[in-house]
């Protein structure tokens, strides 16, 4: 395991960013289901300290802080609002699979080449091939396309990279993305 400090947009957030994509599915879950057991974990020491609290005072506080250590266990509710997902909605997908999962992977995937050692050619094979042939919006289609150029491109298979970068530059206006 090794932890770095990456900046991010939104303060507060732990996320798993992978080496790797093998047993994604796994190593996503035990991130995601980490915080509300560390809530569990601290609600359960504070109901202890509490029990063996000798002034009302100390018995107050104790108890006081396992409840807020508890109201983190409310994270495994399946709720979602707008773009936000409780970690009970996470574990919901990830028990699900499918389009779900394939969608957590590809908003991953330049991040864990960005972050960590991985390769662009080291991506799963299947989920670009997927991600590249799965209808989308058309910002979206043209993003998995780019996802796929990279990859097979860093895979020296340049002929199967242009056919992606050709249906990329389909529409091209000088406002898209840099990277494209």
């Amino acid at each position: 395991w090794t932890v770095r400090w990456i900046p991010i947009d939104q303060p507060g957030l732990v996320d798993l960013v992978p080496s790797t994509f093998t047993h994604f599915r796994l190593c996503r879950a035990i991130c995601v289901a980490g915080g509300p057991l560390a809530s569990l974990l601290a609600g359960l020491v504070f109901t202890g300290l509490s029990l063996r609290a000798r002034t009302p005072s100390l018995f107050w506080i104790w108890c006081s802080c396992a409840q807020w250590a508890l109201v983190g266990l409310m994270g495994l509710l399946p709720m979602r609002r707008g773009a936000a997902r409780s970690d009970g909605y996470l574990l919901w997908e990830l028990i699900r699979g499918g389009a779900a999962v394939d969608e957590l992977q590809r908003n991953l995937l330049v991040a864990s080449s960005h972050a960590t050692p991985l390769r662009m050619r080291g991506w799963p094979h299947d989920l670009v091939l997927r991600l590249a042939e799965a209808p989308a919006d058309p910002q979206g289609r043209r993003y998995d396309a780019y996802l796929a150029y990279v990859h097979f491109l860093d895979r020296g298979e340049n002929r199967i990279a242009g056919q992606y970068l050709d249906r990329l530059m389909t529409g091209w206006t000088v406002d898209d993305p840099p990277e494209y």
